[in-house]
């Protein structure tokens, strides 16, 4: 669950853009902590919603190959925050989650 009390939403949109690219890559927590170089810890605190550096973000961004400025852009849909959950399609955007197939 993503955490918001201490956290501003494009720390909370990093984050969930990060683990769905992750996930899509088939990458553990250790694989993106060792090509970002990011301990495994924060990346964990990162995916969590937790804010970061924007050296730490343009590292983990760099390792996905996706420019930081795609990650911090603003969230697409209320509903899915622009990365929809493995296995759903949003119903308001449509943009599907890692594993769907149309």
């Amino acid at each position: 669950m993503p955490r918001t009390r201490n956290s501003c939403p494009a720390s909370v949109s990093f984050g969930r853009r990060a683990r769905e690219l992750r996930e899509e890559r088939e990458w553990t927590l250790d694989q993106l902590a060792d090509q970002s170089g990011v301990s495994r810890s924060v990346v964990l605190t990162i995916e969590q919603g937790d804010n970061t550096t924007l050296d730490t973000a343009a590292k983990i961004a760099k390792a996905l190959g996706v420019p930081l400025a795609v990650m911090l852009s603003p969230e697409t849909c209320a509903t899915c925050h622009g990365a929809p959950y493995r296995g759903f399609i949003c119903g308001e955007c449509g943009t599907a989650g890692a594993g769907v197939t149309r």
